[in-house]
């Protein structure tokens, strides 16, 4: 369970004071997928940074599988995100050096698994997506489309449990993103816990919930 209580977070002093979290409370239950929606500046990116233990809160708490990760240190921090957290971003985030296989490779790199375990996961990770032919070419050869599902591929190649996505559709046409969250859809059916930020609001609506985000604040909706 991830559960977010009085969260603020706050940049700067005096006059250059900026309150980009003002008291967040709400909470994302094991196997939902939850939408995060709110304008350009509302606190969705501050928000999605300190859930993916990539930014610590001003105050309040964020408790993720029982541990509470606001009290950790910076070292065990990147050890908790490491271990708990997959990303995909709107931009895709692959390394253009890679073949989509070894950006796929590149979390069990950092657990230090053995090369051809990794293989193999990095390999039915690809395959969950669609991409097994596609395995030894690079971003630039593929659609963007591809490199998404590269990128989900990546995400769940750890084997985490909350996956964050940030406009994961955000770059693509509407029948492109529709089928990358029916992969979200199948990802969340297996049991991953799932929070997408998102301007769109027919990606949001695929959603189990809503939380809305405005200057600083957050509503819900079912």
């Amino acid at each position: 369970m991830l559960k977010v209580e009085n969260l603020t977070k706050t940049y700067g002093k005096g006059d250059s004071r900026v309150d980009a979290l003002r008291g967040i409370s709400f909470t994302v239950n094991d196997g939902e997928m939850v939408a995060v929606m709110g304008r350009s500046g509302a606190g969705k990116s501050t928000l999605l940074n300190i859930l993916g233990c990539m930014d610590t809160p001003t105050g309040g708490s964020y408790t993720l599988d029982g541990i509470e990760v606001n009290k950790l240190s910076a070292k065990e921090r990147n050890r908790f995100r490491r271990d708990h957290v997959g990303f995909v971003f709107q931009n895709f985030a692959l390394m253009g050096q890679y073949s989509l296989l070894e950006n796929v490779e590149l979390p069990l790199v950092a657990k230090d698994v053995r090369k051809a375990e990794r293989r193999r996961i990095a390999m039915d990770a690809l395959k969950s997506v669609g991409l097994t032919g596609k395995a030894d070419r690079n971003p630039a050869r593929v659609s963007g489309g591809q490199q998404q599902r590269a990128a989900i591929a990546r995400a769940i190649a750890g084997g985490n449990n909350l996956i964050l996505a940030d406009e994961p559709t955000g770059a693509l046409d509407y029948s492109t993103g529709a089928e990358v969250m029916e992969l979200f859809r199948d990802l969340q059916k297996s049991g991953k816990t799932i929070v997408i930020v998102t301007h769109e609001k027919e990606i949001a609506d695929k959603c189990d919930r809503i939380l809305y985000i405005s200057d600083g604040k957050v509503s819900e909706t079912l």
